[in-house]
């Protein structure tokens, strides 16, 4: 087992503080999060309760009401009736909850070496606890030395019970490379109906109570919820002593203002809820979580769970389920025969699920996405580290809000998903497969130098059709002949007559060959429902063609330009891009780094691999990365406007005719940077509407500027931001030039160990950190240098 530095800190004190307030022994002692401002009531203004409103009880025979559940200092009032005499419990004296590991007072995720990333606190609302038994006047109340704390009168009466129930564990974080949290947990509140009796009240009686209380809810709190009669009559039978829970939660709120909006006979039951505090970044891969079932109304059984329960319903929310759902805990809660509470107790604490980290910057997702929601209305923009295979970011357009599954999604914003022609939920990074246009002809010119029908040095002319068969094949300028061009200046120039005549030299085998050792035709294999595209084998052709089918001289020509069967999505053409730039391998894309559990020890890691050796003469992909070079740098090239300064980006543009339809086009842009020395492979497209003129260089390249642009200047910031570096800026103020040089490669290296944690480091597991003194402790908006120090042993 290692140690891994606090990476996805933040999340670690967000499950101290959730298991807090929900009660459980041996979290209370963790540091408070500052309370968080109330939040208002979805949709609408909230109504606060009045009692003069028209919920009245129906008259119920004899019995003692079930008072409220505990978790509020206020019971509602109950019908009033004679209570029989109990024998006391049994004086117990309290067993102290076990010592609790120190953690920050404010979240922040700290990478595992390096400067801290900040990340959203996590609301936790404050005040009266809502977990029953656990707090009181604002302190923890240890649970009860045994579990058989029911008198000897209770043991014999025919209702009196004992029920224990699981208690979902807090679901796992998933955050970016650095430890920026992407999903993390917060407090919610289900409202919740407490029966007034042990099992007396008539089925109308009981109808009439909860449609009351539901009418009431719905107009203070403006909740959606609704329920069959059938359900409230089986759980009253069956589960009376436990409420009956809204199908809605209250994600975030001060539980004191969201008392004051009860109708009596109700109370707050507080859950663990999944938030997503980047809202929409990263959605179509980060996934969602949902209910796992709805609330049983069958009879109670051994370990039903304490409140509804969630697992990952898509992305990497569902792939890691096993990894992010932890271990539930055990509440055994007695009752006596009128259904009074008369203890609860954990016997088993809630175990965290695992932490799951991620190759993305969450930076370069932001700005992908930033420049994609600007520019497009629908693409994707997919960048990968060359050497790793690390995806950096993985981006499509138009997003949805993660948040709004969250328990479940309403009628009204589900259909408005469905309906929409943009297709939001449609991953086209990596789902969406289209003809890889132009980016194609590389590998139709690698096919054709490593088969040696064609070299370095093969001119053909540029014309403007070509006839193959009893067709014409057409160049994309179809007005005039571009003369003869070599195999580079045919790449800037992107001329469709030059690659026809390299396919008919060299025939299918060796460009379907070198497309596959370029990743085509296979997914990545990444864990998030991926789409394989399509190169059409002979084996693809009697499949989906029929029996004798084959690739005719026709077809070659059309695959050449990557047009006519071949299908990618833009995360393989980005994969191609980065076995082209590396020059010796296609490496593996991975999309998860580490899985690490709630102490930060590392118990699953995802190392950098190969998909396969690509065996290729380095003097061909120098021709084709000085061709690629001059498709933005070159004076006729057609990208010119994906230029960045200071950046030499090798490129190729392309556009294509997709969707059935000869209306209907898309643009690419995809390539590798820097040239001379590759981090970033890169893909890029934009989707069309019908009749749309789109092109690779005027629609697709600008938006690569946009981006590299952008992701330039971050780079700076960051490297200006390292300790190294500014020391180097003090020195340099002061006159001593002599170490500026060597602070500045220092600096980068620095950079890049904070940027690339792709490399496990074994660390000596270590006591866990004490808290900052009171007076270092972060205040919000600042402060966090010294106390960051302190938690990593610097300070």
């Amino acid at each position: 087992m290692r140690k891994q530095s606090s990476i996805c800190r933040s999340g670690k004190l967000a499950t101290v503080v959730c298991l807090a307030v929900m009660g459980v022994p041996g979290w209370a002692q963790e540091p408070a999060t500052p309370a968080a401002e109330p939040v208002p009531v979805p949709e609408g203004k909230p109504v606060p309760f009045n009692e003069a409103d028209s919920i009245k009880d129906p008259v119920i025979p004899e019995g003692k009401p079930v008072p409220v559940d505990p978790a509020l200092e206020k019971m509602p009032a109950a019908p009033p009736a004679e209570a029989p005499k109990q024998e006391p419990p049994a004086e117990r004296k309290p067993v102290a909850p076990p010592e609790a590991k120190a953690v920050p007072a404010e979240g922040k995720a700290v990478p595992a070496e390096g400067k801290a990333v900040p990340a959203e606190p996590v609301a936790v609302p404050t005040g009266k606890a809502v977990a029953p038994g656990a707090v009181k006047d604002g302190k923890p109340v240890a649970p009860p030395e045994s579990k058989d704390v029911l008198p000897s009168a209770a043991r014999t009466q025919a209702n009196a019970r004992t029920m224990l129930l699981s208690l979902p564990a807090p679901r796992g974080q998933i955050c970016d490379r650095f430890g920026l949290p992407l999903a993390q947990n917060t407090v919610g509140y289900y409202p919740g109906i407490i029966f007034p009796d042990t099992g007396k009240m008539t089925d109308s009686q009981v109808l009439t109570y909860v449609k009351q209380r539901i009418a009431a809810t719905k107009k203070s709190m403006n909740l959606d919820w609704e329920e069959k009669d059938e359900r409230i009559l089986e759980h009253y039978k069956n589960r009376r002593w436990l409420p009956y829970l809204a199908t809605t939660v209250i994600k975030e709120g001060d539980p004191k203002v969201l008392e004051k909006r009860l109708a009596p006979g109700m109370v707050l039951h507080p859950a663990y809820v999944r938030k997503y505090p980047e809202n929409r970044l990263g959605c179509h891969w980060l996934g969602y979580v949902g209910k796992t079932r709805p609330m049983s109304t069958k009879e109670i059984d051994l370990e039903d769970p304490y409140y509804p329960t969630m697992e990952g319903k898509k992305g990497l929310e569902a792939a890691f389920e096993k990894e992010l759902v932890g271990e539930p805990g055990q509440l055994n809660i007695l009752f006596d025969q009128s259904g009074e509470k008369l203890s609860q107790e954990f016997t088993k604490q809630p175990k965290p699920g695992d932490n799951i980290i991620t190759t993305i910057d969450a930076e370069f997702q932001r700005i992908c996405e930033t420049m994609l929601r600007r520019e497009v209305k629908r693409g994707a923009f997919v960048i990968v580290d060359v050497k790793e295979g690390d995806i950096l970011a993985l981006a499509s357009w138009p997003t949805y809000d993660l948040n709004q599954w969250v328990p479940s999604i309403s009628e009204e914003a589900f259909a408005a998903l469905n309906n929409d022609r943009n297709r939001p939920q449609y991953s086209r990074a990596f789902q969406g497969t289209y003809p890889p246009a132009s980016t194609f002809k590389v590998v139709t010119a690698l096919a054709g130098l490593e088969s040696g029908k064609t070299d370095t040095d093969t001119h053909f002319e540029c014309d403007k059709s070509l006839k193959i068969g009893n067709r014409y094949f057409h160049n994309w300028n179809r007005t005039s002949n571009e003369g003869d061009m070599s195999l580079t200046t045919a790449i800037a120039r992107s001329c469709n007559t030059y690659f026809y005549r390299v396919s008919l030299l060299t025939g299918r085998e060796p460009i379907l060959s070198m497309a596959s050792r370029l990743g085509y035709g296979e997914r990545t294999g990444l864990p998030i429902g991926e789409s394989t595209g399509v190169l059409p084998t002979d084996e693809w052709m009697l499949t989906h063609k029929g029996p004798g089918a084959r690739l005719a001289g026709g077809d070659v020509a059309n695959m050449s330009i990557g047009q006519g069967y071949v299908e990618a999505t833009p995360l393989q053409v980005a994969r191609a891009m980065a076995g082209l730039a590396n020059g010796k391998f296609v490496p593996k894309l991975r999309l998860v780094k580490q899985i690490q559990d709630y102490d930060n020890n590392i118990t699953k890691v995802f190392p950098p691999a190969k998909r396969n050796d690509l065996d290729i003469d380095p003097s061909y992909l120098k021709v084709i990365a000085r061709g690629m070079r001059q498709v933005v740098d070159g004076g006729n090239g057609t990208g010119r406007e994906a230029a960045v300064e200071g950046m030499a980006i090798a490129g190729k543009t392309g556009t294509a005719q997709w969707g059935g339809s000869g209306d209907l086009w898309m643009a690419w842009f995809a390539g590798f940077l820097p040239v001379n020395n590759p981090r970033y492979a890169f893909a890029a497209i934009y989707e069309g509407d019908r009749g749309e003129k789109v092109s690779g260089g005027k629609t697709v390249a600008p938006i690569v500027h946009d981006v590299f642009t952008a992701i330039r200047n971050l780079e700076k910031q960051r490297e200006d931001e390292t300790p190294v570096v500014a020391n180097a800026k003090r020195k340099k103020s002061a006159g001593d030039e002599d170490e500026d040089t060597d602070d500045k490669a220092s600096a980068r290296k620095s950079r890049d160990r904070d940027r690339d944690t792709a490399e496990v480091r074994k660390a000596k597991p270590t006591a866990a950190p004490a808290a900052a003194p009171a007076e270092e402790k972060p205040a919000s908006g600042g402060g966090w240098s010294g106390f960051w120090k302190k938690l990593r042993g610097k300070g």
